[in-house]
């Protein structure tokens, strides 16, 4: 790649990947041993034991070459693998300056891979103005820059946003978002009917589930990753291979329409909660109804599991927060709160349990039942950082809001939605947290260097995020 590769080498010039015969011009341009090493130099490099040579080439490729790899790729649909290649090979090198490099091209890619799938032109024209400048002033790809039509950017950054990637696909607003166990998949649920399942290292869509003939309120994952539980407003529950997206049951039982649906830590059970008033436990392996859990007087909105399975938390309407025991039925306390709650989330440890009333946020000692602190943040839904000190929210005004709860106090507001965040879920490892919004999108955000603010860039002159000119 490095002897071969040059810019627009295919001679496409301005061409859109849906008017070009790519695959002629992939067999008449690219030598096939170029292109075998354009698809698989990443997998070939991470078996490889490291050499100053062998590092040198990748530094050169990173300085010179990449961005042409790039337009091979392009071409050959394969963006989604160029993502991995690049975070595959950034952890495989010692070198500072190439490690920077990829880090760079990983986050441009992820940013801008929907813009750049449209052509290769447009990884120069309409995607790589978009590099913070800081990113870019120390990058070997601002020569490619100059080489290209001048842009005028009215609202640049100095570094890259927290938001890695943007999810698209939906038609209506996005109710109900989840990582898988093993944090290699999202999920998100709409009102148009349909649960996407996707790749959440590239943000790449494997399956697009439908059935349902209302929208989705919830979604959640086997602790296997093998299945995933869509709730609906058409009343029924729905259970999915993961893997394949083929429905495997449709759970039918509640008499109103299913507000949340979720597995058990042990993913023996699924749960789903009513505005029927009632909690109804299911076997996910033949869907058989295991037990009706009674005793609520209004509306659910909201259920979890406690961390051990051994007992299911449900808000009502009528402001009682009842306990069930899950293997019995029977309901073990009935607390009282004088307002609707829209969102309930455990600590990782059990110890703590969050409520987002709409003007307030409650966290409860659960073992006590006693408050333990209230913050002042009008949420619309809530979860923990896996370290259980942090707290992230979503807001009706469309920001995401994180809080250290061992003070009481925000740590960080994080711009990116237009409309409510419905929905929150972080990932396995703590590294990054999705949020699903009535704007129609879904954000994935990083969080790896900590849930504090992500700077000052509220005041530009754009509001959403631009991704072509």
């Amino acid at each position: 790649m490095n002897t071969s590769l040059r810019r627009d080498m295919c001679d496409v010039g301005n061409g859109l990947v849906s008017e070009l015969d790519v695959e002629t011009i992939l067999q008449t341009k690219v030598e096939g041993h170029v292109l075998y090493a354009c698809r698989y130099w990443a997998a070939h490099l991470k078996e490889a034991v490291w050499t100053d040579e062998l590092d040198a080439a990748l530094k050169y490729f990173c300085e010179h070459r990449i961005l042409y790899w790039l337009e091979i790729l392009c071409l050959d649909r394969k963006l989604g693998s160029a993502i991995l290649a690049l975070d595959s090979a950034r952890q495989w090198t010692l070198d500072d300056s190439s490690s920077t490099t990829l880090a760079n091209g990983y986050r441009y890619l992820l940013y801008c891979r929907n813009t750049i799938s449209l052509g290769p032109s447009h990884i120069y024209i309409s995607a790589l103005p978009f590099i913070p400048r800081q990113n870019l002033s120390s990058s070997p790809w601002e020569k490619e820059l100059h080489r290209s039509p001048r842009v005028i950017m009215t609202d640049s950054h100095d570094t890259w946003d927290r938001i890695l990637f943007t999810l698209t696909a939906h038609s209506g607003d996005i109710n109900a978002v989840a990582y898988s166990p093993d944090g290699g998949l999202l999920a998100t649920g709409s009102d148009d009917k349909k649960v996407i399942i996707w790749d959440s290292r590239t943000g790449a869509q494997i399956h697009s589930l439908e059935g349902h003939s209302e929208s989705i309120s919830s979604v959640d994952f086997s602790p296997n990753d093998k299945l995933v539980a869509s709730g609906s407003y058409d009343r029924s529950v729905r259970i999915w291979n993961s893997a394949t997206g083929i429905l495997i049951h449709t759970l039918n039982g509640h008499t109103k329409s299913v507000r949340e649906v979720l597995f058990s830590p042990l993913g023996n059970i699924v749960a789903s909660g009513s505005p029927d008033e009632t909690v109804i436990l299911w076997d996910p392996g033949n869907g058989s109804l295991l037990r009706t859990l009674d005793g609520a007087s209004s509306d659910l909105w909201s259920i979890r599991f406690s961390p051990n399975g051994t007992q299911i938390v449900a808000p009502s309407c009528d402001s009682d927060i009842i306990i069930w025991d899950t293997e019995t039925g029977a309901v073990q306390s009935r607390l009282q709160y004088p307002s609707n709650i829209f969102s309930i989330a455990f600590s990782p440890d059990g110890t703590l349990l969050a409520f987002a009333s709409g003007r307030e946020v409650i966290i409860w000692d659960y073992k006590s039942r006693t408050i333990s602190r209230k913050l002042q943040e009008a949420a619309c839904c809530v979860t923990f950082s896996r370290d259980g000190r942090l707290i992230a929210t979503g807001r009706g005004n469309s920001q995401i809001v994180t809080w250290d709860i061992t003070s009481d106090s925000q740590i960080g507001v994080f711009n990116g939605h237009t409309k409510l965040v419905k929905s929150l879920a972080v990932s396995p490892d703590g590294s990054r947290i999705i949020s699903g919004s009535y704007d129609g999108t879904a954000a994935v955000w990083d969080m790896k260097s900590g849930w504090e603010s992500p700077g000052e860039s509220d005041d530009k002159v754009h509001k959403g995020a631009v991704h072509c000119v």
